[in-house]
């Protein structure tokens, strides 16, 4: 209950994985719901991702990418996986 009176300009998230499809994979729904409760509070939310933690598996435990507005990542981030973030509205910085 803390987080309720917390405002937070920006936020800097990670994840075990992302898929570009749904999301940014947690090992635990708690993990999800804290990380739920700061975007809420942020201004801006940002994931430090990189190029290996993109993967086409599915997990219960899901940040949706919606809730992201950047994404940092490195210099082997594939341009296919930055276009289709990008498109969703998401900047890519690589």
């Amino acid at each position: 209950n803390r987080l309720e009176n917390l405002h937070f300009s920006i936020a800097f998230v990670g994840a075990l994985a992302i898929n570009l499809d749904y999301g940014f994979l947690h090992n635990s729904a708690m993990t999800v719901a804290l990380l739920e409760k700061v975007v809420e509070r942020t201004d801006k939310v940002v994931a430090l991702i990189d190029h290996t933690k993109i993967t086409n598996s599915f997990s219960n435990y899901i940040l949706p990418l919606s809730t992201v507005d950047v994404i940092v990542s490195d210099s082997k981030f594939p341009k296919d996986a930055a276009d289709k973030l990008r498109a969703k509205g998401i900047e890519v910085f690589k």
